[in-house]
């Protein structure tokens, strides 16, 4: 699919970030780290050493920069090698199950815009 067609779809900007997260599969006794590469009101990309199972729900836990770590609720859509073959890829859909969740996403949404750099870069912390 083409990069065209892809943000046609897309109903919301993405902004780039990096934050560390992890996923926990319902169900799981072990939790996937991973970090959060970009993120929109509907979801978030993840990047990871380890693939991150596809489908079900799971619980993503996010410790965002100068924010108090939060929890939510959602799926994994995807997960594929990345461009640079080091890491895996995987798209996270959020699942809020409260009004409470809700605010969460777009606070943390709208602290990823705040913290993009005027050149669209993400500004904080660095890929590890």
């Amino acid at each position: 699919m083409s990069f065209e067609a892809t943000s046609e779809r897309r109903k919301f900007d993405r902004f780039q970030i990096m934050d560390e997260a992890s996923v926990c599969k319902d169900g799981a006794t072990e939790a996937h780290n991973c970090e959060v590469v970009n993120v929109s009101l509907m979801g978030l990309q993840l990047r990871s050493e380890k693939p991150i199972p596809v489908g079900g729900s799971c619980v993503l836990k996010i410790a965002p920069g100068s924010q108090a770590e939060f929890q939510i609720r959602g799926e994994v859509r995807y997960t594929h090698k990345a461009e640079d073959g080091e890491f895996y890829s995987s798209g996270f859909r959020f699942v809020p199950e409260t009004a409470q969740q809700q605010g969460a996403i777009a606070k943390y949404v709208h602290s990823a815009f705040l913290r993009q750099g005027s050149d669209g870069a993400p500004s904080g912390k660095s890929a590890a």
